[in-house]
């Protein structure tokens, strides 16, 4: 069933349709454009999804900041997923 997106999920994908090769995030060597955070993001909410998670779902988080985490977060935006961020110690 397609649901209403609402605030920065919304204008995300505003602006990945209106300019995907502007960027969006710049990490140590990586440049991430929009239309490349949301392409990866559409495969991976698409992958959660086929694997059961619904709507609502509370999915941990425990990544180093990175691309993929990025990528993780918006794509648990998109499918409306609650994302609990756990911060841990890295020695």
């Amino acid at each position: 069933t397609p649901h209403k997106l609402s605030g920065f999920v919304d204008a995300f994908l505003d602006m990945a349709a209106k300019e995907p090769d502007r960027t969006y995030a710049r990490y140590e060597t990586t440049t991430l454009t929009f239309g490349d955070l949301n392409d990866r993001s559409l495969r991976l909410a698409n992958w959660m999804a086929a694997r059961g998670l619904v709507p609502g779902d509370r999915v941990a988080v425990m990544m180093r900041n990175s691309v993929e985490q990025l990528v993780t977060l918006f794509a648990l935006g998109l499918l409306v997923f609650i994302a609990i961020s756990i911060w841990g110690h890295y020695s």
